[in-house]
Formats: C-alpha cells, structure tokens, sequence
C-alpha cells in the first residue's frame, strides 16, 4: 500500500529517519542512565559507603580547590571548538567529589595545592592517622618527560584529569604502602623488593585507573564531544596490559624506581 501523494522511496526515506532517530534517542538515553549510575555508585565497581551531607560537601570544597588551582582542569576545548566548562552536572566532576568524600578509602581526602616534590607528575599524602591528600603537577619535568622537547610543556586538560583520577584510586592503597614500609623498616626486604613492591601495588591503580576511562571518562568524552588524545597519559592507562612485567615496564624509567631508592636509604638506611 503506497499513501496517496508519496512514493514508495519517499516513504523509504521518511522510515529511515525515524529509526535513526529512534535510535539516537535510545543511545542517548542509556548514556544518561549510564552516568547516573556512576554517579551514584550503583555500579558494582564503583560502590561505597552511604555518604553524608558532611562528607558530600567537603568533596565539592576539594574539587573547587583542586579547579581554581589548576585551571587546566576547569576548561576543554570540544570537537567543535567551542570552550566549554566542567560542571557539578558532569559523571566526572561528580565520581572525583565521591573520592575526596572518601566513598573508597572511608576518609577523607584532602586537595593539596603545593607541587609534587622532585618534578613528579602526582603524589598523594596518606599517613597513618592523618588526612590524606594528593597534588599535581602542572608541566612536564626532567623526571617525568618522555624527551627533551617535553620538558617544560603544559600538562594537558586530559594529562592533569588523568593524574588526578590516579592519584583518588592509588591514595587507598595505603596499608598495602605501610605494610612494605614496615617491612622495609624491620630489614625484611631489601632495597630493590622495595621498589618492586611499590610498583607492583602502583600498577594495581594503573588497572583501576584505565577501568575509570572506560567506565567514566569515555562516555563523558563521547556525551560532551570531546576528543581524546591517542598521546594523553588517559591513553597510556586505556592502554595497559594487566600483567606486571609491563608494568615495571611503563614505571621504567631509571627516575622512578631511583626515587623510591633513595627512600629506602634516606628512612631505612640513613637512619
């Protein structure tokens, strides 16, 4: 049966939109619930404690900080070129207050504006009975550049959410840090498992960082058209192979595994 006015292609054509449409809208949809989810923690791999009001809120002020400290973090330019802003409505701004709220470690984090020591891209701070903290970097050093023309250059919008979103995993590793540092202070590992032991534990939030970006930080590029870099440190960890030899691989450069080194003889030797 052909409609009175409209050929059989013209009626081909009109069904075509709106499956595509339909489509779209169904993608569209589920992409929003996915965020959801994340957002509020119903996702198994992301799931925590009941938060309370208290605890929320002290993530915003964390988050805040963190962006007015490093305004990289607070703007990107999308697929368009348009510049736009990061939000209290987006999943990422959302799961980073969850961390500073202490939705995994079950405290709170705090957002340190001073420059990691040593020209690291990232450190965190988690002592025992003290809060802990973590801070980033804002260019490329002799330590952490991957050549000389590096050196210097800007962390990148994506290079400065990366460091921070690994910083909020690995900052829960601390009684598996202060088990191998007690460990190392009875002189029951030597000075190279020391180092091993850290990157073997480093390397387990390398892994839950690149869950992270398939999980949460690629639906929201995908959602706010925004273009991923194949160069980012996000794409490193999308990346990573499970196993721990490339792990001691990606830590390779002699600068990591010398600054753990020389931990180990400044508070286990030298003293």
């Amino acid at each position: 049966m052909v409609f009175k006015g409209f050929s059989q292609r013209k009626i081909f054509i009109i069904a075509s939109f709106l499956v595509l449409g339909a489509i779209f809208l169904y993608l569209k949809i589920d992409l929003v619930l996915f965020e959801d989810r994340l957002i509020y923690g119903s996702d198994p791999r992301y799931s925590g404690t009941n938060l309370s009001e208290r605890a929320i809120r002290h993530g915003k002020q964390q988050i805040r900080k963190m962006l007015k400290d490093r305004p990289g973090m607070s703007k990107y330019v999308n697929r368009f070129h348009f510049l736009r802003s990061v939000s209290e409505e987006d999943s990422i701004w959302q799961w980073v207050v969850r961390k500073y709220a202490g939705q995994d470690s079950r405290e709170l984090v705090d957002w340190n504006p001073k420059y990691p020591p040593q020209g690291w891209l990232a450190v965190n701070r988690n002592q025992t009975g003290r809060r802990g903290s973590i801070s980033i970097n804002i260019i490329y050093t002799k330590e952490t550049a991957h050549n000389r023309k590096s050196i210097g250059r800007d962390l990148s919008f994506e290079d400065l959410w990366a460091c921070a979103i690994f910083e909020l995993i690995n900052i829960n590793n601390k009684d598996e840090f202060n088990d191998i540092f007690e460990k190392a202070a009875d002189r029951k590992i030597t000075k190279e498992e020391f180092v091993m032991q850290i990157a073997k534990v480093e390397f387990e939030a390398v892994k839950k960082t690149k869950e992270f970006y398939y999980r949460v930080w690629q639906p929201w590029a995908i959602k706010h058209r925004f273009k991923t870099s194949s160069k980012s440190l996000f794409a490193g960890y999308a990346t990573a192979p499970t196993d721990l030899e490339y792990g001691y691989m990606m830590f390779g450069r002699e600068s990591y595994f010398n600054f753990y080194r020389d931990m180990y003889d400044k508070y286990f030797i030298n003293n």
